[in-house]
Formats: structure tokens, C-alpha cells, sequence
């Protein structure tokens, strides 16, 4: 689907939608966004020739994530600067998934919530993995919170990739990993 037509299906339906239905203000600003991005409503920038050859004026975009006009090209920024860290060693992906009874929670503080699911989801590993039976070191990790599935649901996940070897408590690096 082109990222024109998902703007006009919101423009098309979202008036009726916002009539009948009381929408949370987060899920109002993304739809205002997707209806305006690209419009006048966002205001505008010139993108000119320093010699003035050439001169065009330009709507803003919203930069809004769920904006399929201008959200795609921020992902695959996004990615570009992921691909530039990736892990050069093995490791492997570790999903911790919070149970249903705190997305109360979650919703209410956002910002509280998801800072210590990390702390909490970091913590976790740490203590498993540091532990001798297990692997007896620290391994390198990156997380990324996701609070939606696939069919856009709420559902509230870590994803963490963790190095297959690491630091001893001692400091000794673990060979194991090929990681430096």
C-alpha cells in the first residue's frame, strides 16, 4: 500500500471515527500526524541553490514513527545506524515478555515503567549469567523495548541481544566469544 493512500484512508474515515469513539491523546496526535504530514499544516522549508539556479518549497514532515510517509525513511536510518554496531561475535536473542497484569501499570507511567522493565530485564540476566553453573561472566547486551506485537496489540517485550561470552567477575575475557 502506497504511503499516500494510507494518509487519504485517514482522511477519509478518521473524522468519524474520533465522533463515536474517545481516543487516547497519544493515538489522536499519531492520527493527526499521518493526516498532516506533507501538508501545509506542518509549514514548509526551502530547499534552495546557493547560486539561486534552483529554489523549491517543501512541506514539513511530522516525523512521527507511526507516519508511514515519513516514519519508513526514520527506520531505515534507524537500521543503517544499528547494522554500523552490530555484534561481530556470537550471541544470541533473549525475549523477556511482561505479563498482562502490569500493562495497567505500564500505562499509567510509561517512562517510569519501561525504565525499570530494563533495569529489572539487565538485572536478570546478570544474576543468571554470572552464575558459575550457567556461564560465570558478564556478556555485552543490547535491549529494545516493544510495547506492540505483530497485529498491533499491546504487548510489552524486551529484546535483548546478549554476547555468548563475556568478563569473568575476576576481569579474565572468556575466549569463547571471539568478541574484543
Amino acid at each position: 500500500m502506497k504511503p499516500g493512500i494510507v494518509q487519504r484512508i485517514f482522511n477519509e474515515h478518521y473524522p468519524a471515527l474520533d465522533a463515536t469513539r474517545r481516543l487516547e491523546g497519544r493515538i489522536r496526535l499519531a492520527a493527526w500526524n499521518i493526516r498532516n504530514c506533507r501538508t501545509p499544516a506542518l509549514g514548509y522549508h526551502i530547499d534552495a541553490c546557493p547560486n539561486g539556479d534552483y529554489s523549491i518549497r517543501l512541506n514539513n514532515s511530522c516525523r512521527h514513527r507511526a507516519c508511514p510517509l515519513c516514519g519508513a525513511t526514520e527506520t531505515e536510518l534507524w537500521l543503517e545506524r544499528q547494522s554500523a554496531k552490530e555484534l561481530r561475535c556470537p550471541h544470541h536473542q533473549v525475549v523477556l515478555t511482561s505479563p498482562d497484569s502490569l500493562r495497567e501499570l505500564w500505562r499509567w507511567n510509561r517512562r517510569s515503567f519501561t525504565g525499570l522493565y530494563f533495569r529489572a530485564g539487565w538485572h536478570t540476566l546478570r544474576e543468571l549469567l554470572g552464575d558459575k553453573r550457567r556461564f560465570g561472566g558478564l556478556p555485552g547486551a543490547i535491549a529494545v523495548f516493544q510495547s506492540w506485537g505483530d497485529e498491533l496489540q499491546e504487548h510489552l517485550h524486551l529484546h535483548f541481544i546478549v554476547t555468548a561470552g563475556g568478563r569473568s567477575r575476576s576481569g579474565a575475557y572468556s575466549p569463547t566469544t571471539g568478541c574484543a
